[in-house]
């Protein structure tokens, strides 16, 4: 370590101290005591540096680590880790973060400190380790968030800094809760606290009507009292009045939501005062400052605050907001997205700014692992480190809701159809291909939805209107027609195409599923399907086998070499599916039906099913927690491990990797050995200052590669000069071109000096080495066949 800790509190940051406060409940009193010990060292000492950073890691998850104790490892290390990390951008993405395994300086340090201990003391315990830094550092803008509020409405902060929170609308039933950050914990409001943040509203409402008009009535009569003016095919929307009740703010959208506006007004002449416009529509509530001197206002873009005094308008990079409210010195800045509280400095969240949150688009691994599209952004599969923007895009919607769109991420193109076919290079993210489709576009009906599918590699696409019996097979880079037929059917309802691209399944509204080739359109097998609408098939990875789904509630697989039904089941709780409301029943009953779509996940959970090939099932799953997920062993059902963060979750191929709109983490399970062999020959290590690197760590590449036992390997040189070979698989472009390259795991050219009859460990094997351990527990590689494993 680089920073010296006092000896009296140098037991105090270790991760058996601190699991031991959390056990039992005392991280208040922990984190009071860090600060008490920051206050005794000298501004700026780096022990000063650790326990300041260390109290404000806890304060951030501190309501999180109350509830799960378990979960203190994963959280500390992702907001302490990366602290102090630096960016850069690659040539082809030059606003992209990528962004090192972690930072540097004392607290990153300790973080990784932890991870040692974690691995001497607790071998046999897993954990979920974060790749990428959290959206907020310890110290950052973001002073505490709290998942496990349940959905509320967010009221107000009273003068002590405590977070009133209430029952969500329109029910309103229970109590006011208030949110002592401190403690981490919510409590009952007091009558004190509720005064703290009560307002004087004016004997007024707002009037308004759609796309019309927008007027001041007086409460109590219903008469007019003064008319708003709204700006030109502007739609009038929530409205909220100043706490001296002087002020009327109101938020709408324009034309075709083709804009967002707020407008304050005088209450009480109706004059307009300010304006404000947005690109983008808003639909929340605007909210004045307890002064009366700034309005909030939550927006697709970010969280606006506007000056009255002025006029002027600034952005908040926060998480998405649903609603905002401002402390009464208006430092302090809460925000909520009707599930998760947040907490931050308004002045350091000002100057210091933050990257948007990942917009809420696509979240897909390739089939290979290779490769990860989050929200608009191309990643590598492994590190989470961004490679490129992809434009997705997606076109205002008009009335009647969004047309549907179809997105790919394969393992060499990504596709995204809204109308238009755009494809990128999996590789780079570079743009392929932008063009109209005229099988798509041309729709009779606005919001028609077309019939998507792809091949794994998305080099070809099919589509089809659900009443319209044309197919279209296209080659994905240049749109050339592969296959165009008359299906001979109507009320299409799903299409599946095979992973070469030779064979295309439909199902039907009548249940029936027909399997043609892609290129001909000759007729291969007819299959009765179901006797409800078929609502989604998947081709076998080896394409020997179809799974079809249906209203019915049930999948069936098919044999496509005979024809013949395999095996039947029933949707039950291995299936991923989710509930469709049905048509009401004669009764006026509301009907639900499980759905079930050929999702990586859902098919994961038919491998093995009648010899159904699909992806791997992997090690683990994840559950759901109030503002957390839990990973489980799937064989044993056992809780391994809490990460903090909720929301979707997509597992990497290989299952050891899982990301989020926000995280990328691996879970490191406890270690088990699987193999041990015997030494059969003497060796002893090739170089005595072999070369290592952690994940994240940046690598250079001068251009020599070498075989061994017929497998590449390339020479590299680390951060500090050592040299050495390694796998190309362990790094990945950060600057092309240029040999800069990052690691995408943790790596060491290490070797064993072993002698004949030496008992190893084998812990991985790679390249026609072996990765071993001694009795000692000293670790390194050893040539594969110098090794004889027991039986």
């Amino acid at each position: 370590m680089s920073f010296e800790v006092a000896s009296p509190f140098d037991r105090s940051i270790t991760l058996v101290a601190l699991e031991d406060a959390a056990e039992r409940d005392a991280l208040p009193a922990f984190r009071r005591m860090l600060l008490e010990h920051a206050a005794q060292l000298p501004p700026g000492a780096p022990s000063r540096l650790v326990f300041e950073g260390l109290a404000a890691a806890l304060l951030l998850d501190l309501a999180l680590l109350r509830a799960h104790p378990s979960t203190l490892l994963s959280a500390l290390y992702a907001r302490c880790a990366f602290h102090g990390q630096v960016s850069f951008a690659t040539p082809s993405a030059p606003d992209a973060r990528l962004l090192p395994a972690w930072g540097s300086g004392p607290l990153a340090e300790l973080a990784q400190r932890w991870r040692v201990e974690r691995a001497r003391t607790r071998p046999t315990s897993g954990w979920v380790r974060a790749l990428l830094p959290p959206p907020h550092r310890a110290g950052g803008p973001l002073l505490a968030e709290m998942g496990a509020a349940g959905s509320h409405e967010l009221l107000g902060v009273t003068d002590e800094g405590h977070v009133l929170v209430g029952p969500p609308p329109p029910a309103r039933r229970g109590p006011i809760q208030r949110w002592i950050l401190s403690e981490g914990a919510l409590s009952e409001a007091t009558m004190a606290d509720l005064a703290a943040v009560a307002s004087r509203a004016p004997p007024l409402t707002v009037v308004t009507h759609a796309w019309q008009s927008a007027a001041l009535h007086d409460a109590t009569t219903g008469a007019l009292h003064a008319p708003l003016d709204l700006p030109e095919g502007g739609n009038p929307g929530s409205w909220s009045f100043s706490p001296d009740g002087s002020l009327c703010a109101l938020a709408g959208c324009g034309d075709e939501y083709s804009f967002g506006f707020v407008r304050l007004y005088e209450t009480a002449t109706g004059r307009l005062v300010r304006d404000w416009e947005t690109p983008r529509p808003i639909w929340s509530t605007p909210v004045f400052a307890p002064s009366g001197r700034l309005l909030l206002t939550a927006s697709e873009r970010g969280l606006l605050l506007h000056h009255l005094d002025t006029g002027a308008e600034e952005l908040l990079a926060t998480h998405h907001a649903q609603r905002a409210v401002l402390s009464r010195d208006e430092k302090t800045l809460v925000t909520t997205d009707g599930i998760t509280l947040r907490v931050w400095r308004l002045d350091t969240l000002r100057t210091e700014g933050l990257p948007p949150d990942p917009p809420p688009g696509e979240l897909a691994f390739s089939p290979n692992g290779e490769r990860l599209v989050r929200g608009d952004w191309l990643c590598d599969g492994v590190t989470g480190l961004r490679l490129g923007r992809l434009p997705l895009h997606r076109a205002p919607a008009l009335e009647g809701g969004p047309p549907r769109n179809a997105f790919l991420c394969g393992d060499q193109r990504i596709l995204f159809l809204d109308g238009d076919v755009r494809v990128w290079s999996a590789h780079d993210g570079s743009s392929i291909a932008s063009r109209i489709d005229a099988s798509r576009s041309d729709r009779s009906v606005y919001g028609q939805s077309d019939l998507i599918a792809f091949t794994p590699d998305g080099l070809r696409y099919a589509a089809a209107s659900e009443h319209r019996a044309r197919v279209h097979v296209h080659d994905t880079d240049t749109g050339a027609l592969v296959g165009a037929f008359d299906a001979g059917l109507r009320d299409l309802r799903c299409l599946a195409l095979s992973p070469d691209g030779q064979r295309l399944a439909a199902g039907t509204k009548t249940g029936q599923v027909v399997v043609w080739s892609a290129a001909t359109g000759e007729r291969l097998v007819t299959l009765p399907g179901h006797e409800t609408c078929v609502t989604d098939l998947a081709f076998s990875q080896d394409a020997r086998l179809l799974v079809s789904a249906g209203d019915d509630e049930a999948l069936r697989l098919w044999d496509l070499s005979t024809g013949a039904l395999r095996l039947e089941r029933p949707l039950d709780a291995r299936d991923p599916a989710y509930r469709t409301v049905a048509a009401p029943s004669t009764s006026d009953q509301v009907v639900t039906r499980r759905s079930w779509t050929a999702t990586p996940e859902a098919l994961r959970a038919l491998s093995g099913w009648g010899d159904f090939p699909g992806p791997s099932v992997g090690r683990y799953a994840v559950d759901g927690l109030p503002g957390a997920t839990c990973f489980i062993e799937r064989e044993t059902g056992r809780h391994l491990a809490v990460f903090p963060g909720g929301g979707s979750w997509r597992m990497h191929p290989e299952g050891d990797v899982w990301a989020s709109r926000s995280a990328h983490v691996i879970v490191e399970a406890p270690h088990t050995t699987t193999e041990t062999a015997k030494v059969l020959a003497r060796y002893t290590p090739s170089r005595p200052d072999p070369i290592s690197f952690r994940l994240g760590d940046p690598v250079q590449l001068d251009g020599r590669d070498d075989l061994w036992e017929g497998n590449r390997w390339v020479w590299a040189t680390n951060a500090g000069g050592h040299g050495g070979w390694i796998p190309p698989q362990a790094v990945v472009p950060a600057e092309e071109g240029a040999g800069h390259w990052i690691a995408r795991r943790d790596y060491s050219a290490r070797e064993l000096d072993v002698h004949p009859g030496d008992r190893l460990d084998i812990l991985r094997r790679e390249l026609g080495w072996c990765w071993c351990r001694t009795a000692q527990g000293d670790c390194g590689w050893i040539p594969e066949r110098d090794l004889q494993t027991d039986a």
